[in-house]
């Protein structure tokens, strides 16, 4: 510290006092401060200290940002070097030496801040002027010596006298500058700056003791080298170096918020090993998935693949897929079981694997703080640095983490503009350097980065195509070239969200792919099955189970089927809140094993442990929840909401707000994923009816004259069409149609329960030869949730033979409104019962009444059920909502579900899709005024029951205004008021007339042309 407080002694500017000891007087010719040379107030110089007096020698590299409020500090001396970097914007000096760093702040260290002062401004804190830091035109007379030479330059010559009682220093400063018009070598700003320093002397006495009258003489030469009125590369200069961390710093940047998805490549690098490797990672915080692509797998315990691989962690399931690119086989793993220096997984306290964060994925944490901007591979970066202290696994190191500086777009075809990229992640230990460079960063991922479909094929998977049309204005030719490459995203979204309550892994759906034609497109896909139950657990220990304590123990004959029971939550009795998480499985002493199961994920039971028992192999379940639905049960809700008009397809702009839209029409199964020999199969559709009857029609008479009825018919149709046009009717809720294969008419109505296949009403239906009539499943119009029952149930049928049979027995229930209904199987499964209800699941989460169990499922009429229809009707009350881009049934279970108001009917307008919800029902008519009217393009449903407190109520109307509100009653007293006013009016005329009669004028006539007597006014 000494020796630099030699090198500043220089520059530390303190008010004139006079003092006994005196190096030198004051200058007797001093020249007017304005005439000295100008100082920049932004320089970078290399500096040469020569202390004539003590023959030594030191060198510093001098960096000054005034505007910036920053400075950097170099000094040389006996091959060591210290350098000090202050930021005043930050109130931050950090003292580097021998890699260390310790950062103070400036206004709690004025003994470190002597080289550049401190001032307070109107924008915080600051350094001095340049002025301070070479004492040169700062307050002490200056005389100009005239012209001479320096070190070959030629220069004009300044000479001051200062006393520095603070530093008790008497001393005599020269200095020298070039004379105008000298060029040096590099030259910045010329015009301006055409005097540059070359030299300073500093003779002088410092530590004067008055007292004692003892001083110390110094001699010390400056000699400036490269002096610029410019820093170069100040973005790098003036921040912390590589691998070195500041303790106590207190000034930190935020760290850019990292995409949820996102691709790179990475090049791991080791300098001292001399070795590389590469790798491709995929990561998708939505989708909770991870994929990592290597060249060869032989140094992963547990694969040994020495082909180029790609290994799938899907976090939904708790499976990892390992991929061999060459072969095309594939492999299936528990989560947990593939060591990959544990670079994705994150293990809950419960015991549980999740995908770890976006910030945890790229390291980051509160630890790191801002290092400045630096160059990497040529890119300005912003740096982020933390220290990880040592343990017992690994050393003490230095993170650095590496974010381009600017904005680049990383995909040309979708011009997405990355706005955080990460460019590099540095470890620095003792011994050792680690890089690790990400290149090509793209947070634009979708399903198609992790497709694993290649693993499932044959009866594993249901491979479906779905049929869109065009919109006006688009075609074959414009879909391919603007529209087909922007719906791919948008196709997986859409086919997720009609999996609805199922849980599902989003990987279970394969890649799409698009095939246009002259009217619309087809989309291929598939649906694949879970993977093997044994997959979901993973074999985490051993453990001593005694045999007779167990609670849920079934004889198994391996892990595999202690698994599938532990995920069905089947074949033992338990609680219907029970929740297998874990699993024992032991020998037992007759020979077999039993498995035993626990609400435990960790560990087993302590209940059934003894220290006597032998042991038993544990299982963990990986994830808490993983795709439990079957591939049937999900592509069920794939053609309902294609059937439903609820499956389509939309272009966004920028905003994500929809400017196109392409609709679904048909789904159907195809034998291959690929369509190229033109595969279809039977169409969902017609799927959803069942044959009723045969040789039997509608008699087009009798239901034309009904009022309620409504009837629709067209020719030229084939089956699948016959059935789409009833399902795709708006106007009505069709339930029946009868289709003629010689004359290929179809015939389409709202009869429904009218219907009878086993005694046709004669007033409805007539004996035709050649006609078939069609009736929905009975299943179409119920909601199926799977291991769920209700516990609130109104009857209970013990013969029941199938979900069909229980659907109709409810259909049928006269004694109540049947709304739903719980199928269950005895525990043998060779029996059946239904239990009717009139309560409707609204909600799984809210609805309290629901319970999981393996053995029964739950079935609730949708929302539509609850309404009454009514045709071509409107009302012209002010709506609640409004609802663009929806479907009948999806404004039902949206006016049903609404907690903001109490939704007692809506009107569907058939043509732009659009929905409106009321707070009114069309059993108040007679109280309120609804403005009831005639619209060919727009349908009316009023809601006729709802529940509450699990009792079902009738919408009642509303009571009938009473007249007096607050209007009404004001109405009241203004009458009030006027009628006194007038009264007294009156009372006053009276009075006058009757007391000052004798001065009115005279009195006239009323002469009424209706009678023949006048009248006195």
């Amino acid at each position: 510290m000494f020796k630099l407080k030699l090198i500043i002694a220089i520059i530390l500017i303190i008010e004139f006092k006079c003092q006994n000891i005196k190096f030198c007087d004051p200058v007797t010719s001093p020249i007017n401060p304005t005439s000295l040379p100008k100082l920049p107030d932004e320089f970078e110089a290399r500096v040469e200290l020569n202390s004539l007096n003590e023959n030594r020698n030191m060198e510093s590299t001098i960096l000054y940002d005034k505007n910036e409020k920053r400075a950097d500090f170099t000094i040389r001396e006996y091959n060591n070097s210290i350098r000090v970097i202050y930021d005043f914007e930050h109130d931050q000096i950090f003292s580097i030496k021998n890699r260390k760093c310790i950062a103070k702040k400036i206004t709690e260290s004025p003994q470190d801040n002597f080289f550049f002062g401190l001032v307070q401004d109107q924008f915080g804190l600051n350094m001095k002027p340049p002025n301070f830091l070479f004492h040169f035109n700062n307050g002490f007379p200056h005389e100009k010596l005239g012209q001479t030479t320096y070190r070959g330059i030629p220069v004009n010559h300044f000479r001051s006298c200062q006393d520095w009682p603070e530093n008790k220093a008497s001393l005599l400063i020269d200095y020298y500058f070039t004379i105008p018009g000298y060029n040096p070598a590099v030259s910045f700003f010329g015009d301006v700056f055409n005097e540059l320093p070359v030299a300073s002397t500093v003779k002088g006495y410092v530590e004067i003791n008055e007292a004692e009258q003892t001083k110390r003489e110094i001699n010390h030469e400056y000699n400036f080298f490269e002096f610029k009125p410019v820093v170069l590369r100040k973005s790098e200069l003036f921040n912390l170096p590589r691998g070195v961390f500041c303790q106590n710093q207190t000034y930190k940047e935020p760290i850019p918020t990292v995409p949820e998805s996102f691709s790179y490549i990475t090049e791991t690098i080791n300098p001292k090993a001399k070795a590389a490797s590469s790798e491709r990672i995929f990561y998708s915080n939505q989708l909770k998935t991870f994929r990592l692509d290597i060249v060869t797998a032989a140094n992963i315990k547990g694969v040994n693949v020495q082909d180029p691989v790609k290994i799938v962690h899907d976090y939904n399931s708790g499976v990892a897929y390992v991929i061999n690119k060459n072969r095309g086989n594939c492999s299936f793993y528990p989560l947990g079981s593939i060591q990959l220096d544990n670079l994705d997984e994150a293990h809950l306290s419960s015991g549980y694997y999740t995908l770890k964060s976006p910030k945890d994925f790229l390291r980051i944490d509160d630890s790191l703080v801002y290092a400045g901007e630096r160059y990497e591979r040529g890119l300005l970066c912003d740096v982020f640095v933390s220290k990880k202290n040592a343990s017992a696994e690994l050393p003490e190191m230095v993170a650095e983490l590496y974010f381009l500086k600017t904005q680049i777009y990383s995909d040309q075809s979708t011009d997405k503009l990355e706005t955080v990229v990460p460019i590099s992640y540095h470890i620095n230990g003792q011994n050792f350097t680690i890089i690790s460079h990400a290149f090509d960063f793209d947070s634009q991922l979708n399903r198609k980065n992790f497709d694993v479909s290649q693993c499932f094929q044959g009866k594993n998977r249901i491979n479906f195509g779905i049929q869109f049309r065009y919109p006006d204005g688009v075609d074959e030719e414009s879909f391919i070239q603007f529209y087909g490459r922007l719906l791919e995203d948008e196709f997986d979204e859409k086919i997720f969200k009609s999996f609805k309550f199922y849980s599902a892994s989003p990987l279970r759906i394969a890649r799409p792919r698009f095939e246009p034609n002259r009217w619309g497109f087809t989309v291929y896909s598939a649906i694949t099955d879970r993977a093997d139950s044994i997959n979901h657990f993973i074999k985490n220990g051993k453990s001593k189970v005694d045999l007779q304590k167990i609670k849920h123990g079934v004889p198994a004959n391996s892990p595999e089927t202690c698994a599938e029971i532990c995920l069905s939550d089947s074949q033992y009795n338990l609680p219907l809140d029970y929740k297998c998480m874990s699993f024992d499985i032991c020998m037992q002493p007759i020979g077999g094993f039993i498995c035993s199961f626990y609400n435990y994920s960790l560990t087993t039971d302590p209940a059934v442990v003894s220290d006597s028992a032998a042991e038993c192999d544990h299982y963990s379940k990986i994830t808490e929840w993983y795709d439990s639905a079957s591939k049937d049960a999900l592509y069920r809700m794939i053609e309902e909401s294609v059937i439903r008009k609820e499956l389509y397809l939309d272009v966004k702009d920028n905003q994500g707000n929809p400017v196109l839209t392409f609709s679904a029409i048909d789904i159907f199964q195809t034998t291959e994923l690929s369509s190229e020999s033109g595969s279809s199969g039977l169409t969902s559709f017609i799927k959803q009816f069942i044959l009723a009857a045969g040789n039997i029609d509608f008699n087009e008479t009798a239901v034309l004259n009904s009022e309620q009825l409504i009837f629709r018919k067209n020719n030229g149709s084939s089956p699948e069409e016959c059935a789409r046009n009833c399902i795709r009717e708006s106007t009505f809720e069709c339930q029946i149609y009868t289709y003629n294969k010689e004359t290929r008419e179809c015939k389409w109505s709202s009869i429904g329960e009218l219907f009878d296949s086993q005694n046709p009403s004669a007033n409805y239906f007539i004996e035709k030869p050649g006609v078939e009539i069609f009736i929905k499943d009975p299943l179409y119009n119920f909601i199926k949730y799977p291991s769920k029952v209700t516990s609130i149930v109104d009857y209970t049928v013990e013969d029941a033979t199938s979900e069909s049979d229980c659907a109709i027995k409810c259909n049928k229930e006269k004694s109540f409104k049947c709304r739903s209904f719980n199928f269950c199987s005895s525990d043998d499964g060779k029996s059946f019962r239904c239990l009717l209800s009139e309560t409707n699941i609204h909600s799984l989460d809210k609805d309290p009444n629901v319970v999981t169990t393996s053995l029964c499922s739950h079935f609730s009429k949708r929302a539509l059920n609850d309404f009454q229809f009514f045709a071509h009707t409107q009302l012209s009350v002010e709506p609640q909502t409004r609802i663009s881009r929806s479907t009948v049934e999806s404004c039902a279970e949206i006016c049903v579900f609404d907690d903001s108001f109490f939704c007692r009917s809506f009107d569907f307008d058939t043509e732009r899709n659009i929905c409106y919800l009321y707070k009114e029902n069309l059993v108040d008519k007679y109280n309120f005024e609804l403005g009831i009217k005639t619209n060919k393009k727009i349908n009316h449903y009023s809601r006729q029951v709802y529940e509450k407190d699990g009792k079902l109520k009738n919408i009642e109307p509303l009571d009938k205004p009473s007249g007096i509100g607050a209007g009404t009653i004001a109405g009241i007293l203004i009458v009030i008021l006027i009628g006194g006013f007038i009264i007294g009016i009156l009372f006053t005329f009276v009075y006058l007339k009757l007391s000052k009669k004798n001065d009115m004028l005279p009195v006239m006539k009323f002469v009424n042309p209706n009678y023949s007597r006048q009248i006195d006014e």
